[in-house]
């Protein structure tokens, strides 16, 4: 039983690491359309980041922390298949193309042929 707890406590950590490091990274996000001026006038960082979505230009969309999220820190296997992008005529690049559906579909479990 113990076993199971210490798994169950490494995996809160890990979502707990990765929940901090989503938040920095939206923090920098926000802190991208922050300007001097808000600097001098609002010291607190809460505040500022607060402000941001109604300072942003006309035209410009701020994304949520969910939004950001979804965009920034999408699992692996749903947005980086090489059939999505411009392939150069590699021949490993090309033997991986062929299988890169199959292995992220779990349909086989290995890449070589």
């Amino acid at each position: 039983m113990e076993d199971s707890q210490r798994k169950h406590a490494g995996s809160k950590g890990f979502r707990a690491l990765e929940n901090r490091k989503q938040d920095i990274a939206y923090n920098h996000y926000l802190n991208s359309f922050v300007k001097l001026e808000d600097r001098r006038y609002l010291p607190n960082d809460n505040v500022i980041h607060q402000l941001v979505p109604l300072r942003a230009a006309v035209g410009t969309i701020v994304m949520t922390p969910t939004q950001f999220n979804e965009v920034h820190f999408s699992p692996l296997g749903t947005c980086f298949y090489f059939s999505e992008n411009n392939v150069p005529n590699d021949p490993l690049t090309m033997a991986l193309l062929e299988r890169e559906k199959l292995n992220a579909t779990k349909t086989i479990s290995c890449i070589y042929s």
